[in-house]
């Protein structure tokens, strides 16, 4: 097979390579926990998080609902799930359409946002 490839000029890595299906990384979980150990889908967090956002005078981003989370209710939550399940339902009061890190060419990585 070398030989072949070696007349055509097609690296070998060229020829065996695979591309790669479906989304990369790991796929996201449909549950939480609280420190009790009782488990709450995403339909009652997503109710949740309306209900708060729904109060007079509530402008939470996904940070502080989080910490609002974790804090009243005891779930064992981060900010990337919260963040997900607000941007999906759409139940943000601010525009989470982020752009991905950028490098500032010094090898330091910093986020940027787009506002509206």
């Amino acid at each position: 097979m070398r030989s072949v490839l070696a007349i055509t000029e097609v690296a070998e890595s060229t020829y065996y390579y695979k591309p790669t299906t479906g989304t990369r990384g790991r796929t996201a979980t449909t549950t939480t926990l609280d420190v009790e150990g009782r488990v709450w889908t995403e339909e009652e967090l997503v109710a949740l998080i309306a209900a708060e956002l729904e109060r007079e005078f509530v402008d939470y981003g996904y940070i502080k609902i989080t910490k609002w989370l974790q804090r009243k209710h005891k779930l064992l939550i981060n900010r990337k799930k919260v963040y997900r399940l607000m941007a999906i339902t759409g139940c943000s009061t601010a525009d989470l359409s982020a752009t991905p890190p950028e490098s500032n060419g010094s090898g330091n990585w910093y986020r940027t946002r787009r506002y509206r």
